[in-house]
């Protein structure tokens, strides 16, 4: 799984929150896996479901102002395999 941090500044309180979680759990291949004030935490089976996600966000009747993904890449050193963080700006 991928992971996509959403950067929503207006979801501050709880019920902010609980709207955009319910906005967004409900898409295939998405999983919520933190929401705090401003930020929302998802894994993805693929890129492409970003914007269903900010689509979904928009239509709670939020702002996105950044998605960012971090993809975890196995990378070989030595003898072990070690994951290597990656961000890409989508």
């Amino acid at each position: 799984m991928k992971h996509l941090t959403v950067k929503v500044p207006a979801m501050q309180r709880t019920h902010c929150q609980t709207k955009v979680f319910n906005a967004i759990r409900t898409i295939p291949g998405v999983g919520v896996e933190n929401i705090t004030a401003g930020l929302v935490v998802v894994s993805v089976e693929s890129w492409e479901l970003k914007d269903h996600i900010v689509a979904a966000i928009e239509t709670a009747g939020y702002y996105v102002e950044l998605a960012t993904a971090i993809a975890e890449t196995p990378q070989k050193d030595n003898c072990c395999l070690t994951g290597v963080l990656h961000i890409l700006n989508l």
